[in-house]
Order: C-alpha cells, then sequence, then structure tokens
C-alpha cells in the first residue's frame, strides 16, 4: 500500500511502480509493481493498493526498510 501526500494524486490503476532515483540504497527504475486499486477517498490520506512484480509466494528473502 502507498499512501500520498497529495490529496488528489498523479496515479491511475495500472500505473508502474519502480525505485525512485532519489534513493540512495537502491538504483532507479527498478520495477517493483502496479497500482491494482486506489482510494482516493480514505482519510487521512488517498492509498493505492500495489501489486508486487514478483509474486511473494516465489520470494526467498526480503529486506524491510523502515525510516526513523
Amino acid at each position: 500500500m502507498l499512501e500520498f501526500f497529495e490529496k488528489t494524486p498523479d496515479v491511475k490503476i495500472n500505473d508502474a511502480v519502480v525505485t525512485s532515483t532519489l534513493s540512495s540504497r537502491f538504483p532507479p527504475g527498478v520495477a517493483m509493481g502496479r497500482i491494482s486499486e486506489l482510494k482516493l477517498d480514505k482519510l487521512p490520506t488517498p492509498q493505492a493498493i500495489v501489486e508486487f512484480v514478483t509474486p511473494i509466494d516465489k520470494l526467498e528473502w526480503v529486506n524491510v526498510l523502515v525510516n526513523g
């Protein structure tokens, strides 16, 4: 799930989700998934559900990074 800072984010279903050019941990443009559902009226912030490129049942390991 992605949460947005904007009240009306510029996103639509099937948009690609890729790593950011602002990241110092990951190279930019790596495919992570696609937007499968939008909840633009969700409070306190709009949300998007992301369908991962790699099916979860095929992953052998993941890293979870937490800011803070």
